[in-house]
């Protein structure tokens, strides 16, 4: 009888453990790496701290806005080749342009936006003219990402 509960204890255990597992792999940097073919490291410990979007469309297209607090920046500052150096985008003629344009949209609150200053950046593009722009905190280990999504 005790190996019976400890087996279904065992079982139930597992069970819990895989779907957790899949239940953090699902959450939005996995949909994020599918769009964008952007992997950030697990062991970042990225943590989402606040969201915002446009809203459900039919095509996918909008604005989405993500917070993330990060455990070990360093993960995140070896992640990619972050710029200084403010650029044009497809539509704006600044990176900090477009991201406070698409944050407007949204109405994101004052509070919740990057101190861009503080911040290096990261600008990507597709082919469909969707646009992508993250901004990395190291001092406060935030990571910001705005998508535009056309």
């Amino acid at each position: 009888m005790k190996k019976r509960i400890l087996l279904t204890i065992l079982i139930i255990v597992l069970f819990a453990a895989t779907v957790a597992m899949q239940w953090d792999m699902s959450g939005y940097l996995k949909t994020f790496e599918e769009n964008w073919g952007i992997e950030f490291p697990k062991q970042a410990g990225c943590k989402e701290a606040y969201a915002k979007d446009s809203g459900a469309s039919f095509h996918g297209d909008g604005i989405r806005y993500h917070i993330f607090d990060v455990k070990k920046e360093e993960r995140i500052t070896a992640a990619l080749v972050w710029q200084t150096e403010d650029r044009e985008t497809i539509f704006c003629e600044s990176v900090f342009t477009a991201a406070n344009q698409w944050m407007d949209e949204i109405q994101v609150p004052q509070s919740k936006r990057p101190d861009y200053q503080d911040c290096v950046f990261w600008y990507s593009s597709q082919s469909d003219s969707s646009e992508l722009i993250l901004l990395w905190d190291e001092e406060e280990e935030e990571l910001y990402i705005i998508e535009s999504f056309l």
